[in-house]
């Protein structure tokens, strides 16, 4: 036993409920300034949308890469500082540790909306005073807000298990060129992948919603099954993100405490 888990202060035999933990997490988050960092990355990104001259190749899509991107490095924002092995704090509090993770996720997924609602917003608003047929409907709006929300799940998984996140992001890129490179050595590529990209039930159709149908010419459907494929979709994915996060969490929890 370490000396500050000696010394530590004994659990308090109160136990919070858990919109008092994500509260508390959202409070954190916002005392640390970090939404200011994520709308400042988000603004640089779209800024250059809101010209002129931009409107001609398509806002709707346009800003899919810099909020997919803003999705990806949320999460080594939030973390910072409470990778795997630094979050000694949470084994004090009387709270379960992985419940404590999941809190913290739920609690930037919140502010994660809040920064997108207010970008697409403004988006759809300066859109719709400009040039309204390049604005995506509301539906398509929400479908994208939700897909980045799982790339945020997904991406929640790197400080979790890691004391390293950046690195592990940072290195994520070559490695997935490399496999590409050794598949089409093999004359197959990534496109073995594809029926778990681009099938009706797909991880394309689960993070773009009612875009994907249109990116893979399937906007011919009948706006119900767009909208049930979607939802399934979503559904399926959403179980395997949270899944993976549950496992992340309990495993790197009892590594730290081994």
């Amino acid at each position: 036993m370490s000396t500050i888990q000696l010394f530590a202060p004994a659990p308090s035999a109160r136990i919070p409920n858990y919109r008092t933990v994500i509260l508390n997490q959202f409070r954190l988050i916002d005392m640390s300034k970090r939404f200011t960092l994520l709308m400042v990355i988000i603004a640089a990104g779209v800024s250059p949308l809101l010209q002129e001259k931009t409107w001609n190749y398509g806002i709707d899509t346009a800003p899919i890469p810099v909020l997919i991107f803003s999705a990806m490095v949320w999460p080594l924002f939030i973390w910072q500082g409470e990778t795997r092995t630094r979050r000694t704090y949470h084994r004090w509090l009387p709270v379960d540790q992985v419940a404590h993770d999941f809190a913290k996720i739920i609690a930037g997924g919140i502010w994660l909306v809040l920064a997108f609602g207010l970008t697409l917003g403004t988006l759809k608003l300066v859109g719709a005073l400009v040039f309204p047929g390049a604005v995506l409907s509301t539906l398509a709006l929400l479908g994208l807000l939700v897909g980045c929300l799982l790339v945020y799940g997904l991406f929640s998984l790197l400080p979790i298990l890691t004391d390293k996140p950046l690195h592990w992001f940072i290195g994520i890129w070559p490695a997935v060129m490399l496999v590409n490179i050794g598949l089409e050595l093999l004359h197959s590529g990534l496109y073995v992948l594809d029926p778990l990209i681009s099938a009706p039930l797909g991880a394309a159709t689960a993070l773009f919603g009612m875009i994907a149908f249109e990116w893979r010419g399937l906007d011919y459907l009948s706006p119900v099954t767009q909208v049930t494929n979607w939802l399934i979709a979503l559904m399926l994915w959403s179980m395997l993100v949270i899944s993976l996060l549950y496992l992340a969490s309990r495993w790197a929890n009892r590594g730290a405490e081994a």
